[in-house]
């Protein structure tokens, strides 16, 4: 084999091996960090947690009672069974008001698989309020739809 082609092969695995370590860091990187529960960024890691393992009564728990006599339990469970299946949350800013917090996470969902998957990312505002000493949803989050009237 000519210097040459040896040289070249050399350069190529080495080509090879910075992809291959890339894609293992790019796949491995950006664990979750966990929030205090207790915190209004708590509760939204939790309510998303909750959407991510399509687990209606975990989702429904974080609502407060008026959203919960608006939104069903079986309305959540219809809208987390076709629900995303694919998406990353990343907290934003927190927002305490005197009587409400916002609490901002920039969602992206993916669509499809693989390299031609697309994806969509925007920002989404949870409303918060202190119910019984625990952090409570106060509007139909993502990807709910409730109505703005009690269901009868």
């Amino acid at each position: 084999m000519a210097r040459s082609t040896r040289w070249l092969l050399g350069v190529m695995a080495g080509v090879l091996g910075l992809i291959v370590l890339a894609l293992v860091v790019a796949l491995t990187a950006g664990g979750e960090t966990d929030l205090d529960a207790d915190t209004p960024g708590g509760t939204v890691q939790t309510y998303l947690r909750a959407v991510a393992e399509s687990d209606a009564d975990a989702a429904w728990a974080l609502f407060g009672s008026e959203l919960q006599d608006r939104c069903s339990l079986a309305s959540v469970r219809d809208a987390l069974r076709y629900g995303p299946r694919d998406f990353r949350a990343q907290l934003g800013e927190v927002i305490e008001r005197a009587e409400t917090t916002d609490v901002s996470v920039s969602i992206t969902e993916r669509y499809g698989g693989g390299l031609f998957g697309n994806e969509s990312t925007f920002e989404q505002v949870f409303p918060l309020t202190q119910e019984d000493g625990a952090w409570r949803l106060t509007e139909a989050p993502w990807p709910l739809w409730c109505p703005a009237e009690p269901i009868r």
